[in-house]
Formats: C-alpha cells, sequence, structure tokens
C-alpha cells in the first residue's frame, strides 16, 4: 500500500471513530446525569437505557458535524492528529452552542423534557448546568480516545 493510499483509510475510519467514541462517553455521562431529569430515577432500567441511548445517538451526531465543521473550517480532515488548540476549542464550542440551543428549545419552548429540582441551571436561559459540563468534558476526553484508537490503526500498517 502507498502512503497516499494509507492517508485515505484513515480518512475513511476517522469520522466513523469520533462518532462511536462520542457514542459510548456520551452514554456514560447520559446515564450518570439521569437523577437530573424528571421522571428518570422512577423510570425501569430499560427505559433509562433507551433514553439515553437516543440522547447519546444525538450527542454523537453532534460531536460528527463538529468535526466536520472543524475539518471544513481547517481543511483538514484529519485534524484531529494536529494538536492545534483553536481547532479544539472550535470543535467544543460548536458542541456547546448546539447543546444550549437544543435544551432551551426542549425544556422552554417543545416540553420535551424537565429538569428535576436538583439540576442548576443557567440563570435567564433556565438550561441545566449537567449538558454544558457535559461538553465542556466528554468532547475532550471521546476526541483524545478517537485520536489514540486510530493511532494505533496507524502503526498496526
Amino acid at each position: 500500500m502507498t502512503r497516499d493510499t494509507n492517508i485515505k483509510i484513515k480518512a475513511i475510519v476517522l469520522l466513523p471513530v469520533v462518532g462511536v467514541t462520542a457514542f459510548l462517553f456520551h452514554f456514560v455521562w447520559e446515564m450518570w446525569q439521569a437523577p437530573f431529569y424528571q421522571g428518570m430515577s422512577e423510570a425501569s432500567h430499560w427505559s433509562s437505557v433507551i433514553l439515553c441511548s437516543r440522547a447519546s445517538f444525538g450527542d454523537a451526531f453532534i460531536a460528527m458535524f463538529a468535526y466536520l465543521l472543524v475539518a471544513w473550517v481547517s481543511r483538514n480532515f484529519a485534524w484531529i492528529y494536529k494538536m492545534k488548540m483553536g481547532w479544539w476549542w472550535m470543535y467544543i464550542a460548536t458542541g456547546l452552542v448546539i447543546t444550549l440551543i437544543l435544551e432551551y428549545l426542549a425544556t422552554e419552548v417543545f416540553d420535551r423534557w424537565q429538569y428535576s429540582e436538583i439540576m442548576p441551571q443557567l440563570w435567564g436561559l433556565g438550561t441545566g448546568i449537567t449538558p454544558i459540563i457535559q461538553w465542556l468534558i466528554v468532547p475532550l476526553v471521546s476526541l483524545w480516545a478517537a485520536r489514540i484508537f486510530c493511532l494505533g490503526l496507524n502503526r498496526r500498517k
């Protein structure tokens, strides 16, 4: 295999790896923060798994969208291998802005879910703090894990 072929294979693998790692880490977070949402403490285990899986799929799509946005802006699909802080911050900021909008719409406009009384909220917006913290911590961990996994794949060649 030539070097160009290896680069294309890496690019094909990158986005699914980003999506899968984002799903896994966000799922753990979603299960952890379940008591901060109304009805989740009383829900059956399977119902909680289904709801948290659905939320984690949404988080994974946000993560992949943010990854593609940074790839487009940086003109580098494999930007995860370059440790430029501006790209990482753009990734986090994109996910954070989307999360703020979706949480506001879900809780204040469409009444899709409600926070429990233990959820700390942003003053003025009413958006929960745990989803905001989630998009500050989980993306860094999941991108780091995706990067390590892909670097390991590249070494196998």
